[in-house]
């Protein structure tokens, strides 16, 4: 074991008492001592999911079971394939394995996020598939995608961006609809007092007279029914 510097301790001590003069001349809290927690090393979601499942979890009043929420992330991971926690993957994990922790038998219901990634449609699994779950979902028949030259040979026309577009997604150069001329496009903006007109003009029908009065607002209409 190397030996401690006495120095060391001194400057981190020094600082810390300087910090605690800054925060309490500045009106904050008294610092607490972070509380090391080994979950997120076990379920690795990235930290926006991460942050909405703990909120899912304190709301169901389940925060108790964050180690058996982590545990069941990192063993449905494991039974899909190892994914990436990354998207599309890492938010369909987090659903299955909060399903398995309020009480539905483990996977008796798949989410449809986990069912793509068992059909990999996504790309093939980097590891193995549980056996069972891979018989009972299958996977999606794969079909070679063309070459761009193949391409290029069919739609001599069309722009590199179309070829790969239909190299990638499978959609037609002569499929994709032409690009919407500046003049076209319109921006119409839409106030809370348009959107209750359109809403109140849908219904009129219904009644015989129809009116709303506030701030600022005044409508009547009369409709054609009682």
């Amino acid at each position: 074991m190397p030996a401690i510097d006495e120095q060391t301790l001194y400057a981190v001590s020094e600082a810390d008492r300087l910090l605690a003069e800054l925060a309490d001349r500045h009106g904050f809290a008294p610092a607490r001592a972070w509380v090391f927690d080994i979950a997120p090393y076990a379920h690795q979601l990235p930290g926006e999911v991460a942050a909405q499942f703990m909120q899912r979890l304190a709301a169901l009043g389940l925060m108790h079971k964050l180690h058996e929420f982590a545990n069941e992330c990192a063993r449905v991971r494991s039974d899909i394939g190892e994914p990436p926690m990354l998207t599309p993957f890492a938010r369909p994990i987090a659903e299955q394995a909060l399903l398995h922790l309020q009480g539905t038998p483990r996977n008796a219901e798949l989410r449809p996020g986990v069912r793509r990634i068992l059909q990999q449609v996504h790309g093939a699994a980097s590891a193995a598939v549980d056996v069972r779950l891979a018989q009972r979902i299958g996977a999606l028949p794969k079909t070679a995608a063309q070459s761009v030259a193949s391409l290029h040979a069919t739609y001599p026309d069309a722009s590199d961006a179309a070829l790969v577009l239909a190299q990638t997604c499978g959609v037609a150069p002569d499929a994709v609809p032409a690009p919407a001329s500046p003049e076209a496009l319109r921006y119409v903006a839409r106030t809370p007092a348009d959107a209750l007109l359109a809403g109140l003009t849908a219904r009129a029908a219904r009644y015989a007279q129809l009116g709303v009065q506030g701030p600022g607002v005044a409508i009547q209409l009369h409709g054609t029914g009682a």
